[in-house]
């Protein structure tokens, strides 16, 4: 199987060298966890071993993305000149705007094997500033419509929530490049997404967590699930350096 490798000290090992190929793995955990470390690290990575990628920004800035990188030793500024990396800004006062022809479009441009999508929960909260983040088209099922006609208000049950999550994970998979989908959950992962269906449809589920061990936090990780490959079964403990995030290859906490 053609493997996608992070590149991140430590991690590939626990997912047999890297994710499938074409896999959408989610990227769950509260905030400061180090999702969005790990999501820059991969396509800082991919794009430095001649893998394009993308960065779609609706929670923070490029700008702002950009600085955090630039502290461990990521030079983005450059990449982005030279066409292997695109940070693509899903801007706040759009009112028509589509976000996946975007990125395949974007895609296309600078041939990109890696996205990442950060975050499917901020999406999921301004879902009414992109009436045309679906195509009306008779090629949408009945729920999906119905769902897209009321993005507008504030009217979203649980189960649009999870029609909204499937549809958006759907018009990634066409665009054929490994995606990060970052979300968030509480530390114990009982609530894994905003949606509660995200964990579900991706291939893969990377669960962060960041929790008082004595007198410290300690932050860790655990790959919940990984289509098409054995993935560790272990909680994995992991530091932020000034190089970025390495993953402790040990068996640390086993859940049952």
């Amino acid at each position: 199987m053609e493997r996608c490798k992070t590149d991140i000290s430590g991690f590939d090992e626990l997912v047999e060298g890297g994710f499938p190929v074409g896999s959408l793995v989610l990227l769950t955990g509260s905030p400061g966890t180090g999702k969005t470390i790990f999501g820059l690290q991969y396509i800082y990575n991919g794009a430095m071993n001649g893998e394009n990628g993308i960065y779609v920004c609706i929670e923070s800035t490029p700008q702002a993305l950009k600085m955090q990188a630039a502290r461990f030793g990521m030079d983005f500024e450059s990449l982005e000149r030279s066409g292997k990396v695109i940070f693509f800004r899903v801007p706040e006062d759009e009112r028509k705007f589509g976000i996946f022809k975007k990125i395949a479009e974007y895609s296309n441009k600078i041939n990109a094997k890696r996205v990442v999508f950060d975050s499917l929960a901020t999406l999921n909260i301004v879902l009414g500033k992109f009436v045309s983040l679906w195509d009306y088209s008779s090629n949408k099922n009945e729920n999906e419509n119905a769902v897209a006609n009321k993005i507008h208000s504030s009217n979203i049950s649980s189960f649009d929530r999870m029609v909204i999550a499937n549809s958006i994970i759907e018009q990634l998979r066409p665009i054929g490049a490994t995606t990060l989908l970052i979300t968030y959950g509480n530390d114990s992962l009982k609530k894994m997404s905003y949606n509660e269906a995200s964990e579900f449809l991706c291939d893969g589920i990377i669960e962060f967590y960041n929790l008082p061990i004595g007198i410290k936090y300690s932050r860790s990780m655990r790959v919940g699930k990984m289509r098409s490959t054995k993935n560790s079964q272990y909680v994995h403990e992991f530091i932020i350096t000034d190089n970025g995030i390495v993953v402790s290859p040990s068996e640390a906490i086993r859940f049952e």
